[in-house]
């Protein structure tokens, strides 16, 4: 994996109302993967469960719990791992050309992306939300043990390439409600924290990456266009 640029996004505080949220998520995407339960391996599960009931050609469990997925060429492929029967098949991606796997092990979150045309294996520690054209993955993590980050990787045949990279190891800032506006725009919440005396404030601000030049940049406020991500902003 190859580091072709680093970028940090700032944190400035401003006033943009958060809205409630009665339940956590597996990933920073609006409305993908909420949970219910008391931990996100048994909300992950969860969705793993509805999602082979949804899907049985494309994805099942063997005797040994290890999960097995369909390629586009028919053929069955085994999720081989130090954890093999911790892994769950979530989403698909891409016009169901890319499959999402998930797995929580050792207070940990770990993500995989299987292009099943090519039989090639992304892997990851946030959920790898697939850009429009499928050329690009976007990460977002709210991790207090592992600090918070916004990354944006390049596909490539043989790997991913990190083209931008902001990522905090405190708790004083985290991305939120990602969401990729078009090919070249990652629209997201920046939340900052802020501790006084008797509580934690929370400020939240607009922001967004944009693509431009040959390189990734963040940009403080709402892009001229919401594309793809109307319902997010309005």
């Amino acid at each position: 994996m190859r580091v072709r640029d680093m970028l940090v996004v700032g944190v400035i505080f401003a006033s943009w109302p958060m809205p409630a949220h009665a339940q956590f998520a597996l990933t920073q995407i609006p409305g993908l993967l909420e949970c219910s339960e008391n931990s996100m391996a048994a909300c992950m599960e969860r969705h793993g469960e509805v999602f082979r009931k949804e899907h049985p050609d494309l994805v099942h469990k063997d005797s040994n719990g290890t999960t097995n997925i369909r390629l586009i060429s028919g053929a069955w492929r085994k999720i081989e791992s130090e954890w093999p029967f911790c892994w769950d098949a979530l989403t698909l991606q891409g016009d169901d050309r890319y499959l999402t796997l998930g797995c929580i092990a050792e207070e940990d979150e770990w993500w995989k992306l299987v292009d099943r045309a090519s039989d090639r294996i992304y892997d990851s520690n946030a959920y790898p939300y697939l850009s429009p054209d499928t050329r690009h993955i976007a990460f977002a993590r709210n991790s207090e043990m592992n600090g918070h980050r916004l990354q944006v990787y390049e596909l490539t045949s043989k790997d991913m390439t990190l083209v931008f990279n902001a990522m905090i190891d405190d708790l004083a800032w985290f991305p939120k409600d990602v969401c990729w506006a078009d090919d070249k725009t990652v629209i997201y919440k920046s939340i900052a924290r802020a501790w006084g005396n008797s509580k934690t404030v929370e400020t939240t601000r607009a922001e967004y990456l944009k693509h431009a030049n040959g390189k990734w940049g963040a940009v403080i406020g709402r892009p001229p266009g919401t594309g793809l991500c109307s319902d997010l902003l309005g």
